[in-house]
C-alpha cells in the first residue's frame, strides 16, 4: 500500500526472548495458508543448521505480553528442536487491522503462494485499507467539525473529490503489484467468492485456479438466471370457468366457482331461461 505516517515504528529490539513469553497474537491466528510440506521443511532444516535467521515480529501490550504478529512457524519448529530463545522486533499497532495488514505483506513477499492464495489475501489487504480509509475519513470529518468556522475551507472549494470507483481501482492496483498479480485477477477472485463462497476455500488450498473459478461462479449465475426467468414465464393453470348468457346470447356471469352464482339466476336457468356453457381455454366445451 502507499507509504503512510501511520507506519508503525519499531520501538526497540531485543536480541533474544524466551519461547515461553511468546504467543500467537488472536488477529493472525489462521490468517494464512499453511506451509507446504516442502516449504516447512527446508524452513525447518534452515533453522537446525544455522539457528533463527529472521526475529520474529511481535506486539506487546499493556500488561508488557508478547504477541507474534510474525513467525508462528519458526516458533513452532523452535519448540520441536528446543530452541530455547528467539531473536524478536517489536512493532507498536494499535488496531487489529493493522496487525493484519502487517502479516499479510511481509508474508506476501516470502512465502511461495499460489496466484489464488495471493488472489485471497490481496482481497483481505483491500478490506483492511478499505477499513482504514473510513477510519481516516471520519476522523477528518470530526476534525473538521472541531475547526468549523476557523479558517477550514468549505469541502466545495478543496476542489472535486475523485470517485470512489477510482480509488478502488487505485487500490486494486497496488494491491496487486504487492502481491504479484493483476488487478483483473483481483477483481475474478472477488466476484467468485460472492457469488460462491465456498471457491474461496478451493483458492486458499490451490485446489482451484481463479479462473476457472471464476467462470463456474458465472456459469452458475447465469443459469440461476434463466431459471428464474423460465419459472417467471411461466403461465399460470387454464381453469375451466361458467358463462351465463340471455336468449340474445349477451354475456351476464362469468366465474369458475358455481356456487357463487346468486339464487335468482339459477332459478331462471331452471326454467330455461338462461343459457349456461362450460367454457375451456376460449372454447365452449358444454351445454
Amino acid at each position: 500500500m502507499k507509504a503512510s505516517n501511520e507506519k508503525p515504528v519499531r520501538r526497540y529490539n531485543l536480541p533474544q526472548v524466551a519461547l515461553a513469553k511468546l504467543e500467537p497474537h488472536p488477529a493472525v491466528i489462521g490468517l494464512l495458508p499453511p506451509l507446504a510440506q516442502a516449504e516447512y521443511g527446508a524452513l525447518e532444516e534452515s533453522i537446525r543448521l544455522e539457528g533463527v535467521r529472521s526475529a520474529l515480529h511481535a506486539q506487546e501490550d499493556e500488561d508488557g505480553q508478547l504477541w507474534i504478529i510474525d513467525g508462528l512457524n519458526r516458533k513452532e519448529i523452535c519448540q520441536k528442536l528446543g530452541i530455547p530463545e528467539v531473536p524478536i522486533q517489536i512493532f507498536c499497532y494499535t488496531t487489529e487491522a493493522e496487525i493484519r495488514g502487517h502479516a499479510l505483506t511481509i508474508n506476501s513477499q516470502r512465502r511461495q503462494l499460489c496466484h489464488a492464495q495471493r488472489a485471497v489475501l490481496g482481497l483481505m489487504l483491500l478490506e483492511i485499507e478499505r477499513q482504514r480509509a473510513a477510519e481516516r475519513q471520519r476522523a477528518g470529518a470530526f476534525k473538521g467539525g472541531m475547526t468549523a468556522g476557523r479558517g477550514r475551507p468549505k469541502s466545495s472549494e478543496q476542489g472535486e473529490q475523485a470517485p470512489k470507483d477510482q480509488h478502488a481501482g487505485e487500490a486494486a492496483s497496488i494491491v496487486g503489484k504487492l502481491m504479484g498479480i493483476s488487478a483483473r485477477t483481483l477483481e475474478k477472485a472477488a466476484k467468485a467468492i460472492e457469488l460462491m463462497p465456498e471457491l474461496r476455500e478451493k483458492f486458499m488450498r490451490c485446489e482451484m485456479a481463479v479462473t476457472k473459478g471464476y467462470r463456474i461462479a458465472v456459469q452458475a449465475e447465469h443459469r440461476c438466471k434463466q431459471q428464474e426467468e423460465g419459472e417467471k414465464n411461466v403461465e399460470a393453470p387454464i381453469r375451466p370457468y361458467l358463462v351465463i348468457r340471455d336468449p340474445r346470447g349477451v354475456e351476464l356471469v362469468k366465474t369458475d366457482d358455481p356456487s357463487s352464482l346468486p339464487e335468482h339466476q339459477l332459478a331462471l336457468r331452471a326454467d330455461g331461461w338462461l343459457k349456461l356453457h362450460w367454457v375451456w381455454n376460449g372454447k365452449q366445451v358444454g351445454p
